[in-house]
């Protein structure tokens, strides 16, 4: 499996293009192009001879025809540089799409005749796929080429031909043979767009300007020898690009650009001088986009990486994703520039005045966001991409829907996925309610194999497994809908370990083994939402204050509480759950777990869990650390529950039947589903990026990822659990159905350490620009209302 290079090299690389093309970059190409909807012939030309000079013109082609070799990570980071600095990026369809095909399926001669007038910049090319009467239904294409000796004679038409109107050459589909199906009939040619015959018409956008074209072939002759592999053979060709074209159009470079531009007008003071970002509203919205993008961007890494989903299309998942991504992030800095989004601006010299006064950084984005709707249709269209997944979700399972692992991890994967299938299902669960945690059947095992000292250290009793580990195993329960209270036990042990490993040594090496259930009383996504108060009393600690339904709160041994001292500094104590002034308020959760509040009025504590060489040190930062690992365990338990409930609605529909079909027959059936996935592969993104980020050294970053991680996740959890109870019918909402479970499962998780709207709101006040004080700043109440009444 392929893995990504070291974050320090990455980084040199970044650093090195980063520097070349600040060296490099003509300063008025990157003012018409930061704003540019359609960059120009001779900035695509220029830009692709600067970087000839280095060698990178052709950074993806292999070093034998003269490409940089790059890897496809290496490419993403050249992409994200140049629009990050207002460079034109390299022609798609000459760079991308054309030099590999030629190295691919071109003779040496065909090789020796295009290639370097690619790599040096002296010619660009059109891509002749599309057809008024074909669209993405590219095997229905009708233009002809009617061998005559030594020449094609072509007769046709092509649509929605990109920059067609000043390119030099074109590779171009074409019907040679009606003969079988009809992909075996198509071939692709290679010729000058100045041929006689060849009639280039722009077509006039919404947006203003023109890109797309018409190309009309009037008994064009091309040579035999610019046909591009055998004769019948273009459907090939046309696959091999398709693939990569659709992992380009999930557009994460330009995603990424977009919102810098967005952030950069709502931060330009308003005509009441305040500027747009101060209202939490928008805020908000702000927000929400770059979650989305967070996952957007790991997904195409984890793709480019080849990691990647082996049984599913993601190329095809990427660009719904990042396509959507695009459209809202326009359509919201369209409507941020108030009047000034309904006027076109003067883009053809960046240094005139725009048409009316307004924010320089609003420049052009009205004229992006029209021509940007066709993100959804070049390519292949939305509906197209979910076709290709519905298909996929046919024939694929769960196993094949995730991602590879390495083989140790994947022997756990194994050894969890015939637990979680072993304890799934309502009988199963319904066996276990009332019955004692420790020492029953379920609890020896999750002993046995080691999953609670799965995150641990083998210091502290643990097996040395790290985050993902620990997130395998909370994914699994999830899909089994365990009902034992792992997370929380698991949480107790990881904030011990944290505060004082050493110290606390027996108690961990107990609870591994699982002959001591500590449960972690507390509430809230991290130390800041403390609920407990501590006071010394002579040598002993007394604590007061209430967490809130606390996971395995009745089933505790060993109370472990964090409290806020008189000093503001936390501390961490033990309690007997009997201790006197504990009190514990059973509940069940709506997935058949044991929960508690549990209040303490001047409890005394067992012990304080401090390590000897810091007695008085101030433990939140152990403790935040301990709840991220605990929130990217939480967020891997949902997606488990999020996933099962998925593949049982597939399994349903594909068995069920109505007026005489299978219900996955119905196109609607098969985009709801395809619209599912989406969410679930997103939602295993943002899972990564928490757990990538557990190895971020600033705090603010990783509280940043966490609250993107479960404010996303849990939405995208709530859309699939809702819609796999719709596509059972009446019987999802009997007891006796399995995916009932998994939605309560999903409802509860969203309660957990924080709901969506608690991490949207923080992610909303460090959104919040630095001039406000916290006297102007709009109060938490506002903000949380504010922000409710966006998501509803």
């Amino acid at each position: 499996m392929a893995q990504p290079a070291p974050a320090a090299a990455a980084e040199t690389f970044r650093d090195e293009v980063a520097r070349f093309i600040a060296q490099n970059m003509p300063p008025e190409m990157a003012a018409r192009n930061r704003t540019a909807v359609h960059p120009g012939r001779e900035d695509y030309l220029g830009w692709a001879r600067i970087l000839a000079r280095r060698g990178w013109s052709a950074p993806g082609w292999p070093k034998e025809h003269g490409g940089a070799g790059w890897t496809a990570r290496q490419l993403l980071v050249l992409e994200e540089e140049s629009f990050r600095a207002g460079a034109p990026s390299l022609h798609i369809q000459t760079v991308d799409l054309a030099g590999p095909l030629i190295a691919e399926f071109g003779t040496q001669a065909q090789k020796a005749k295009y290639l370097p007038a690619i790599r040096e910049g002296r010619e660009l090319w059109a891509q002749g796929f599309s057809e008024p009467g074909s669209g993405s239904d590219l095997a229905s294409l009708s233009t002809r080429a009617a061998r005559e000796g030594d020449h094609y004679v072509v007769n046709g038409q092509k649509i929605w031909t990109s920059d067609a109107y000043y390119c030099d050459r074109i590779f171009c589909l074409v019907r040679t043979s009606t003969e079988g199906r009809p992909q075996q009939g198509i071939t692709m040619l290679l010729f000058p767009l100045d041929l006689p015959g060849v009639t280039v018409r722009p077509i006039p956008l919404i947006d203003g300007g023109q890109s797309l074209c018409e190309v009309f072939f009037d008994n064009v002759r091309v040579p035999v020898e610019d046909r591009l592999g055998e004769e019948g053979q273009g459907w090939t060709c046309a696959k091999r690009l398709l693939a990569g074209e659709r992992v380009r159009t999930a557009e994460a470079p330009r995603n990424a650009r977009e919102i810098a531009r967005l952030r950069a007008v709502l931060e330009t003071p308003a005509p009441d001088g305040r500027p747009l970002i101060a209202d939490p509203l928008r805020r908000a919205r702000l927000a929400e986009l770059e979650m989305d993008l967070a996952a957007l961007r790991v997904g195409v890494e984890l793709e480019l990486d080849g990691r990647g989903a082996p049984g599913l299309p993601t190329p095809s998942i990427l660009k719904l994703q990042g396509t959507e991504l695009l459209q809202a992030t326009q359509r919201f800095a369209r409507e941020a520039l108030g009047p000034y989004g309904a006027v076109y601006h003067d883009l053809t010299d960046p240094a005139a005045p725009m048409a009316e006064p307004g924010p320089e950084a609003g420049r052009g984005i009205a004229a992006e966001s029209l021509f940007r709707r066709a993100a959804t249709i070049y390519g292949g269209s939305s509906e197209v991409q979910k076709g290709i997944i519905a298909k996929a979700i046919e024939g694929a399972d769960a196993a094949s829907a995730r991602p590879p692992v390495p083989e140790d991890l994947g022997m756990l994967r194994d050894s969890l996925s015939r637990f979680a299938e072993r304890l799934a299902g309502r009988e199963a669960r319904r066996a276990r309610l009332g019955q004692p945690v420790r020492g029953g059947a379920v609890w020896s095992l999750i002993a046995e194999q080691g999953w609670l000292g799965a995150g641990l250290p083998e210091s502290a009793g643990g097996f040395g497994g790290g985050p993902r580990e620990s997130a395998e195993i909370a994914e699994a329960a999830g899909r089994a809908l365990l009902s034992e209270p792992l997370a929380p036990a698991v949480a107790a042990a990881r904030a011990l370990a944290f505060a004082d490993p050493a110290g606390q040594a027996e108690r961990l090496s107990a609870t591994v083994a699982g002959e001591l259930l500590p449960i972690l009383v507390h509430d809230g996504p991290d130390a800041a939402a403390c609920g407990f108060r501590a006071r010394p009393d002579g040598e002993r600690w007394r604590l007061s204050g209430r967490a809130r339904v606390v996971l395995g709160g009745p089933e505790a041994d060993l109370l472990v509480v964090p409290a806020r001292l008189s000093s503001g500094a936390l501390g961490l104590f033990l309690l007997a759950p009997a201790a006197e002034g504990v009190t514990r308020h059973a509940c069940r959760t709506l997935d058949d777990r044991q929960a508690a509040d549990v209040i303490l009025d001047d409890a005394q504590a067992e012990a304080r869990v401090a390590p000897a060489e810091a007695p008085e040190r101030d433990l939140a930062p152990a403790l935040d650390r301990a709840l991220e690992h605990a929130l990217v365990d939480a967020c891997a338990e949902t997606l488990g529950a999020m996933d099962r409930a998925f593949w049982l609605a597939r399994d349903h529909v594909a068995e069920r039947r109505q007026f005489g079909q299978a219900l996955i027959r119905f196109q609607a059936i098969q985009h709801r589903l395809a619209e599912m996935l989406v969410e679930i592969q997103r939602a295993r993104a943002l899972l990564e990026h928490g757990i990538e980020s557990l190895s971020e050294p600033d705090p603010a970053a990783r509280r940043r990822a966490m609250s993107r991680m479960k404010a996303r996740l849990d939405r995208s959890a709530f859309l699939v659990g809702g819609q796999a109870i719709q596509l059972h019918g009446g019987m999802g909402l009997t007891e006796d159905c399995e995916v009932g479970g998994c939605f309560k499962r999903i409802c509860v998780q969203g309660a957990r350490m924080g709901t969506a709207d608690d991490h949207l709101a923080r992610l909303v006040g460090e959104l919040a620009p630095a001039s406000e004080t916290p006297d102007s700043a709009p109060p938490n109440a506002e903000t949380s209302a504010r922000v409710q009444e966006l998501l509803s």
